[in-house]
C-alpha cells in the first residue's frame, strides 16, 4: 500500500459545481456519500458520542457527465515529481507544486488523504505550459536521490533505488504530461488527491 496521487479531469462547470456543494466530490468519484461525522469535542469523538446532524440539503447533481479515460494516478511518485518541478519536498505556492498543494480545497470533504483540490481549464493550461519545458535531461539534473531521501521525499528508496528511481519518476511524469495535455485539449480542469 503506500499514499498515492491521482487524479480526474473534469469540466469546470463541474468544479464549480462541486466548489459550491463539496459534497458532490464523492458521487463524482464514485464513492459513498459521508452523511454525518462524529460531533463535539475531543472525548465525545473518542466514545463515539454524537449529536444529531441536521440533515444536509438534498445533493444537486453535476451539469456534465464523466468521460472515459477521465482518471490517471502518479502511484506514489508524487512528491520525488513535485521535488523534481519545485526544488523542495514541502509544500509550495508554486504552479508546478500543484501535486502538493494549490488550487482550490473542496472543504470539508475526505477522499483518502484528505481533501481534493481543483483546477480550473486555465489553471491546467498554464500547467502543461510549464511542464512543456522540460525534458529528461532536465529533470535527471534535479534526480538526487541521497539528498531527497535525506528530505524525506516519499517513499524514501532513492538513494537505494538510484537510476530505476528514475526511471520509475519519469514514466509517470510523462504519464501526468500527458494527461494534463488531454484536459488542456479538452478545456477541462483538474481534481487532485491522495488515497
Amino acid at each position: 500500500m503506500g499514499i498515492c496521487c491521482a487524479f480526474v479531469r473534469t469540466s469546470d462547470r463541474n468544479i464549480e459545481a462541486m466548489t459550491r456543494q463539496p459534497s458532490l466530490v464523492y458521487s463524482f468519484l464514485g464513492m459513498p456519500v459521508e452523511t454525518s461525522r462524529p460531533a463535539g469535542g475531543f472525548f465525545a469523538r473518542l466514545f463515539g458520542r454524537t449529536t444529531q446532524a441536521s440533515p444536509s440539503p438534498e445533493p444537486t447533481s453535476l451539469p456534465d457527465p464523466r468521460e472515459a479515460d477521465d482518471e490517471g494516478d502518479v502511484d506514489k511518485a508524487w512528491q520525488a515529481i513535485h521535488y523534481l518541478l519545485t526544488g523542495t519536498a514541502e509544500p509550495t505556492d508554486a504552479l508546478l507544486g500543484f501535486l502538493v498543494t494549490g488550487g482550490a480545497t473542496l472543504e470539508d470533504t475526505d477522499v483518502g488523504y484528505g481533501p481534493p483540490r481543483s483546477f480550473t481549464s486555465a489553471q491546467v493550461a498554464s500547467i502543461v505550459s510549464e511542464l512543456g519545458s522540460l525534458d529528461r535531461d532536465e529533470l535527471r539534473r534535479r534526480y538526487k536521490p541521497k539528498e531527497m531521501d535525506d528530505h524525506d521525499v516519499y517513499p524514501q528508496i532513492w538513494a537505494r533505488d538510484g537510476d530505476e528511481g528514475f526511471n520509475y519518476i519519469w514514466e509517470h511524469f510523462e504519464s501526468l504530461r500527458s494527461f494534463l495535455a488531454e484536459a488542456q485539449r479538452r478545456k477541462q480542469g483538474l481534481l487532485v488527491f491522495h488515497t
